[in-house]
């Protein structure tokens, strides 16, 4: 997938260094889950906006589920934030526990 405004997924997971909370973390596709890296991939939502984007990666952390925004500038490094919202991450855990 490419977006305007960023990196290109699933490869930004091998070419580009992610960080959270300032601290780099091991991130991956993982479209089954499996425990392979800290934080595993199992999908992706982009919006594009004029200047901006918003790509949420849907991520199983020691199989519980966790949402990642990334907003970054294209670069090697991508600056990820964890999502608290309650709605969509009960949606997404719904989602996947069918």
């Amino acid at each position: 997938m490419v977006f305007k405004k960023g990196d290109t997924y699933p490869q930004a997971f091998k070419q580009a260094r992610f960080v959270l909370k300032k601290k780099p973390i091991k991130i991956g596709w993982s479209p089954l889950g499996k425990n392979k890296y800290q934080y595993n991939v199992v999908a992706i939502a982009n919006d594009d906006f004029k200047s901006w984007h918003n790509t949420y990666l849907f991520c199983f952390k020691k199989n519980k589920p966790v949402i990642l925004l990334d907003q970054s500038k294209k670069g090697g490094v991508v600056v990820v934030k964890q999502v608290n919202d309650a709605t969509l991450i009960k949606g997404f855990k719904k989602a996947y526990q069918k």
